[in-house]
């Protein structure tokens, strides 16, 4: 059977990502266009248990507090629901914790770290 997803998805630079397609004369479907918010905050914009999932790519280590951030994907995903992470290995170590790579997300023994 097919069932109807509803996506929502979130990023600090919403706004900025707009004001770029508008400039050059992209136009999304409203429902792919993210709502600007920062991983930090998720729970005050969409509340508690709001989503059956959360995924997250190659996004925490630009953020202020990716700790706070991962809680927060937990607070806003339903109890026992998945939060998927992917990210590169240690970018901020690769790229001299430089711009936006201020932290290193990596995977040892199951465990991250």
């Amino acid at each position: 059977p097919v069932s109807a997803v509803e996506l929502v998805a979130a990023d600090p630079l919403a706004c900025e990502y707009g004001e770029m397609r508008r400039d050059l004369g992209i136009q999304v479907p409203t429902m792919a266009s993210p709502r600007a918010v920062e991983a930090e905050h998720l729970s005050e914009v969409f509340g508690s248990e709001a989503f059956d999932a959360a995924h997250c790519t190659n996004a925490l280590d630009h953020s202020y507090d990716p700790l706070r951030g991962m809680a927060e994907m937990l607070r806003v995903v339903r109890r026992g629901r998945p939060v998927l992470l992917r990210h590169s290995r240690n970018e901020a170590e690769k790229n001299g914790y430089a711009g936006l790579h201020q932290w290193n997300l990596d995977v040892r023994v199951g465990r991250l770290i």
